[in-house]
């Protein structure tokens, strides 16, 4: 069944907001070929929205108290 063949109000639409633009486009093809999803650009209406924030790849530059809950430290 293509997006097409789908009611409108069956689909949910999904804004991706993904810095990496290769994760973006991986996501895009992953998501892309799933019944039931339609993907949008950002600034069009979504049901929902998919994003990954940006966060310090290393100790150094994060502050653990922002990241991780009590449990975690």
């Amino acid at each position: 069944m293509t997006e097409r063949d789908q009611p409108q109000e069956a689909a949910i639409r999904i804004a991706l907001q993904v810095p990496d633009q290769g994760v973006a486009e991986r996501l895009t093809m992953l998501l892309s070929g799933v019944p039931g999803i339609i993907l949008v650009d950002q600034g069009q209406d979504a049901d929902a929205a998919l994003i990954v924030p940006v966060r310090p790849r290393n100790a150094e530059e994060r502050n653990d108290g922002d990241l991780l809950t009590t449990r975690e430290h």
